[in-house]
C-alpha cells in the first residue's frame, strides 16, 4: 500500500509542474473545472450515527420527487453543485457528503473502514432519518456503484437509478494513471485538508486504495437482482479516463431494462466540463421518470374508478 502511494505522490509531483493547461477548449476532455460552490442556505446538516457523523444538506422545492445525488471517491458535494442550481427550481435535491468525505466525519486509522455496503447503508440511514420512502438517485463514480448496490438491496426505496461512470468489477493494479485524474488527485487532497490533517486524508486515501482494488466484483446474476421495472440510465463520456468502455458496456448489456447513453467530448467528469449538457440530460432522465410515473397513476386511477362504478352498478341492480 505505500509503495502505491509513493508512486502516486511521485506522479502527482510531476504533474504540478504542468498538466494540459493547452487545448482546453479544443479538447474539453482534457480539462478540469473548478469546483463550483453548492447554492445558498449551504451550510448543511448533520446526521449522527453509531460512530462517525455524515453531512447532508437540501435544497429546492418540493414539488415532485426527491432527487439523491451521492459524489464520487475523495470528492464532496460540492461536484454537483451545477446541478442543482440548474434542478432545485422544480426537484427537491439532495447531497451527502459520503462516509469519511468531505464535511463528514474522518475514518479512524484502526476501528472504520470504507466499502460500497457501508456506503449503501449511510443512504439508507439517511433517507429513514428523512422520513424518505424513495428517491431517485444520480450517482457519479463511486456513487454510481452506491446506486446499483441500491438497486440490488433496496429497490423498494427508488424510483430510478442514473449511473454515471459506474464499474461492475475493481480496477487491475496497473501503473497507468490518467493525467487529469492526477489533476483531480491534487484538488481533492487541498479541498480535503481545509477541514481534515493530512494524517485523516491519507487514512480515507489508503483505505479507498483498498477498496478500489478489492470491490466491486459483481456478476450478471448479481445485477440481475435489480427489477426489470425500475428506470436506468447507464451514462458514461467518450473521453472517460478512468473506467474501461468494456465495464460501461457489459452493466448495459446485463441490465436489459436499461438505457444507455454516452456523452460526447467529455471524461469522467462531464458534469463539470459540459453542465449544460449534462443538466438537459438529467431533465430528460427525471421528467421521463415522472411521465411514467404520472401515467402509471392515471392508469390506476382509472382502473379504481372502473371499479368502483361497476361495483355500485351491482348494488343498485
Amino acid at each position: 500500500m505505500k509503495s502505491n502511494r509513493s508512486f502516486i505522490c511521485f506522479f502527482l509531483f510531476i504533474s504540478s509542474i504542468e498538466i494540459i493547461h493547452t487545448n482546453d477548449q479544443i479538447y474539453p476532455w482534457l480539462n478540469l473545472p473548478s469546483t463550483p460552490s453548492l447554492p445558498h442556505p449551504n451550510q448543511g446538516h448533520f446526521l449522527q450515527l453509531t460512530n462517525h457523523r455524515l453531512w447532508y444538506n437540501i435544497c429546492g422545492q418540493s414539488i415532485h420527487s426527491p432527487v439523491l445525488f451521492l459524489h464520487g471517491g475523495l470528492a464532496n458535494s460540492d461536484y454537483w453543485s451545477l446541478q442543482i442550481q440548474e434542478l432545485q427550481i422544480d426537484f427537491q435535491c439532495i447531497v451527502m457528503d459520503s462516509r469519511g468525505h468531505g464535511r463528514s466525519s474522518s475514518l479512524s486509522s484502526s476501528s472504520e473502514s470504507i466499502s460500497y455496503e457501508l456506503m449503501t447503508s449511510d443512504v439508507i440511514a439517511l433517507l429513514d432519518y428523512l422520513h424518505l420512502d424513495k428517491v431517485h438517485v444520480i450517482g457519479w463514480s463511486d456513487g454510481a456503484n452506491v446506486g446499483l448496490h441500491l438497486g440490488m438491496n433496496y429497490s423498494h426505496r427508488l424510483f430510478s437509478l442514473f449511473i454515471f461512470g459506474a464499474n461492475y468489477k475493481a480496477g487491475e493494479d496497473n501503473q497507468s494513471i490518467p493525467p487529469l485524474f492526477l489533476t483531480y488527485l491534487q484538488r481533492v487532497e487541498v479541498e480535503y485538508k481545509k477541514s481534515h490533517s493530512n494524517e485523516e486524508y491519507e487514512i480515507l486515501f489508503d483505505k479507498l486504495l483498498t477498496m478500489w482494488h478489492q470491490s466491486p466484483n459483481w456478476t450478471k446474476v448479481d445485477l440481475e437482482k435489480i427489477p426489470s421495472d425500475l428506470l436506468i440510465w447507464i451514462v458514461s463520456g467518450d473521453r472517460d479516463e478512468v473506467i474501461p468502455r468494456e465495464q460501461t458496456e457489459t452493466i448495459f448489456k446485463w441490465l436489459p431494462q436499461s438505457g444507455q447513453l454516452t456523452l460526447p467530448r467529455t471524461s469522467h467528469f462531464a458534469f463539470l466540463q459540459d453542465s449544460q449538457m449534462f443538466n438537459l440530460v438529467l431533465r430528460k432522465f427525471l421528467n421521463q421518470n415522472r411521465n411514467s410515473s404520472t401515467n402509471g397513476s392515471t392508469i390506476l386511477t382509472r382502473s379504481l374508478n372502473l371499479l368502483s362504478f361497476i361495483f355500485l352498478f351491482r348494488l343498485i341492480f
